[in-house]
Order: structure tokens, then C-alpha cells, then sequence
């Protein structure tokens, strides 16, 4: 049942209404508003090549083909083989809608790349974060994108209706937002969401109960789920705001746009009852892909932007912290171990205990080796002021990467399965 709570620094767009209606009147009233005021929407999809062997992608795009709130979309493809490269241009080509295919071993993102190395700004070409940035980048280089939508390619439970609410808080009300954080309840039979429950929820109770001089944990605290990675912004704000790297990406987005908040408005807004996606494994401290070095990524990030806001984060701060956070951690195991029970839900309470401790575990190692951040990419204000080259490579890019242009006579047509 959906509610109309409003927490106190970040306003809330809830689920409120005849559940049957919502996603049909949001994409009418969306789609009325955009015709009548001009307004471009463009959509970023930063793709895993191996997600073109899943279902939830290709059924994602053909979901997208039948709706007209999205101007164009563009998928940022990560490293491919040719066949995986032929593969995403032959969707593409079967979206009806204009599409655009950025691939990140192109010989221009290279060249990006290097552009900015002449100007002594480093980028790191890997992961998630990167390839946000470049679609970006390539969406404010190019025509329209008056509005830009990211969200993941791995919804398996995915719906038109998710990006139509995604952008509503951009497009219908009457003072528009400037920024929309989206989330959702992650439950199928169980509690998922472990990194959000059993990381982020208590480190942000351990600060405020600190009592650090930033309003930044009180923020992210607002946020009914800060990992979640559907988000939409304006052209105005998407052009000031710097991408973070690695699995800091998403804490990273959010600390950036509470530092504009005098300047940009921000809400965060439900735009699902059910989101099902790939779930990772804990993994080890030397694993990469696991939730451990994700949880290393996002505190490291989270303690850099209070760094910048201004926080001095030292050794005697952190041993409060991480013992808060160990008693929080007690709190949320006993009331989601109980929410479970009320629910019908399966829940694994040994294994609940489990994760948290190696989470905190996570966390220490972390603190001890002093939290070294990614560094976050230029934003695209920053790439046109410091190097205009690369601004000029992501314009060429922007060109190059649409699927929707005219062919010349000599050019060969993709095949259309």
C-alpha cells in the first residue's frame, strides 16, 4: 500500500491512486506535456556485452519500440566481439525509435580518451561509471536531450511504465524537477537489496549518530534505496555534474547533485511494485565482480564527498563509526528478520548475520587503508572548458553512433532477423 510520507530533504513522488491506472496516465499526461513544450527525452543504457545473450535486454528494447516517451535512446555497449557488436546494431535497428550505439573499444572513444590525457585528465576506462559518462557525454553533445533517463539492462521485470515515471517529475509538474532518483521494493519471496539493507542504511544511522557537520548522511538517509540505478536529469543540471567510477557511482550521484540543491530541485520517486534483476554473489576481498569490493567502492566514496563537504574524517571519527554501525546493524537484522515473518517471506537469518559481518568486515579494511576513491570523469562543462578536442570527438561521436541516419548508397544494410 503506498503512503504519502514526505521525508525532509528529499520530496517523495509516491505510488498513490488505482494501481491499474498509474503507468497509462503518467505516460499520457508525460507524453502531452513533452509534445506541447518541445521537450526532448533521451534514454542511456550502459550494456555488459554479455547481456545481448540474456532475455531482459532485447525484450527491454523491444518494450521501448512500442512506447513514444523516449526521443531517442542510446546504448553504450562495454568491450564486444564483432558478432556481439553486430548483434546490438541489429536490435537497435529494430527499435522504433532513434538509436544510437556507442561502442567503448571505438576507435573515437580512444581518441576521447586521449584528448583529455593531453589536458592532464586522467579516465578510467572500465566499468559501470565510464560508461555512463560516455553516454552522457554523447547525449549533451548531440542534438535534443532536453531530458536524459539512464537505468540498467538487466530488468528482468521490466515496463514502459518505469521509465514514463522515471521522467514525469521532469516533464509534468508545474515547476519541473531537475533530478529524479528512482526506486522500488527489492522482493520477490525474500529481501534482496543486501548492500543497501545491511551497508548503506546502517553507515548512514552511524554518521548522523556521530553527528558529522554535513547534511549529506541525513540526505542519502531520505533515500529509499540510494543504490538503485534508475535516475533522470535535466540538460541544465546533467551538463555541471561529474560521473563517479567503479561501484561508486550511484552514492556518488547523489552526493553530487545534494551539493547543487540551492541551484537544481531533486526528488526521488517510485516507479515500480516489483523489480527483479541479476543478483551478485558476496564474494572474496580479492574478487572484483563481488559485493565486497562494491562495498569498499561505495564507503570510499561516501567518505570523500563529506571529505569535500568539508567533514575531517580521521582514525578516532572512524572507530565511532564503525562500532555505530556494528549496533545499527543488530537494529535493522531484528526488525527485517521480523518484517519477513509478518510477510510470508523466506529469510535466512544465519546468512543475514553472515553478509553484515563481512560487510563490516568490508568496511574496516576500508577505513584502514585510509578509503582511496575513484576518481570521478569530468563533467561535460568540464570537458568543453578543459578540452575542447575531446568535446569535439564527442560531438563527431554523437554523429557516428546514430543508427537512424540516412545510409548512402554504398553502405551496407545490417541484416534484420
Amino acid at each position: 500500500m503506498a503512503d504519502f510520507h514526505q521525508p525532509r530533504f528529499l520530496p517523495t513522488i509516491h505510488r498513490l491512486g488505482r494501481p491499474g491506472l498509474i503507468g497509462a496516465h503518467t505516460a499520457d499526461v508525460h507524453l502531452t506535456r513533452t509534445q506541447a513544450s518541445g521537450l526532448s527525452t533521451t534514454l542511456v543504457l550502459p550494456a555488459l556485452a554479455q547481456e545481448l545473450e540474456t532475455t531482459a535486454f532485447p525484450r527491454m528494447l523491444r518494450l521501448l519500440s512500442g512506447t513514444p516517451l523516449i526521443g531517442r535512446v542510446i546504448v553504450v555497449l562495454g568491450h564486444a566481439s564483432e558478432r556481439q557488436h553486430a548483434d546490438a546494431e541489429r536490435l537497435l535497428r529494430n527499435v522504433r525509435i532513434p538509436a544510437s550505439l556507442v561502442r567503448l573499444d571505438d576507435p573515437a572513444v580512444t581518441a576521447i580518451t586521449k584528448a583529455l590525457d593531453k589536458q592532464g585528465v586522467a579516465i578510467q576506462p572500465h566499468g559501470k561509471g565510464h560508461a555512463c559518462w560516455m553516454g552522457l557525454c554523447t547525449a549533451l553533445a548531440g542534438q535534443g536531450s532536453d531530458v536524459i533517463a539512464m537505468h540498467d539492462c538487466d530488468i528482468e521485470s521490466y515496463t514502459p511504465a518505469m521509465v514514463s515515471r522515471l521522467l514525469a517529475p521532469l516533464v509534468i509538474p508545474a515547476r519541473p524537477y531537475d533530478f529524479a532518483k528512482g526506486f522500488y521494493a527489492r522482493v520477490t519471496t525474500r529481501m534482496y537489496g543486501r548492500v543497501t539493507r545491511l551497508l548503506v542504511a546502517p553507515l548512514l544511522r552511524a554518521l548522523q549518530a556521530v553527528d558529522v557537520p554535513s547534511r549529506l548522511p541525513a540526505f542519502l538517509a531520505d533515500c529509499r534505496y540510494p543504490l538503485a540505478g534508475e535516475v533522470a536529469f535535466s540538460r541544465a543540471l546533467a551538463t555541471e555534474l561529474p560521473i563517479h567510477g567503479g561501484w561508486g557511482l550511484e552514492i556518488g550521484t547523489l552526493a553530487e547533485v545534494h551539493r547543487r540543491q540551492a541551484r537544481y530541485r531533486a526528488c526521488q520517486v517510485d516507479i515500480a511494485d516489483e523489480y527483479e534483476h541479476r543478483h551478485r554473489p558476496i564474494g572474496t576481498e580479492s574478487d572484483s565482480a563481488g559485493l565486497t569490493t562494491m562495498v569498499e567502492q561505495i564507503v570510499a566514496t561516501l567518505l570523500d564527498a563529506l571529505r569535500r563537504d568539508g567533514v575531517a574524517i580521521d582514525s578516532r571519527l572512524m572507530r565511532y563509526v564503525v562500532a555505530h554501525h556494528r549496533h545499527e546493524v543488530q537494529h535493522l537484522l531484528d526488525a527485517y528478520e521480523a518484517d519477513a515473518a509478518i510477510n510470508g517471506l523466506s529469510y535466512d537469518a544465519a546468512m543475514e548475520a553472515h553478509t553484515a559481518g563481512q560487510f563490516v568486515a568490508a568496511l574496516e579494511r576500508c577505513v584502514a587503508s585510509g578509503c582511496p576513491s575513484v576518481p570521478a570523469h569530468p563533467s561535460w562543462t568540464e570537458v568543453r572548458s578543459i578540452a575542447p578536442r575531446a568535446a569535439e570527438c564527442f560531438a563527431d561521436l554523437a554523429d557516428t553512433s546514430r543508427l537512424d541516419k540516412p545510409r548512402y548508397v554504398d553502405e551496407p544494410a545490417v541484416e534484420v532477423a
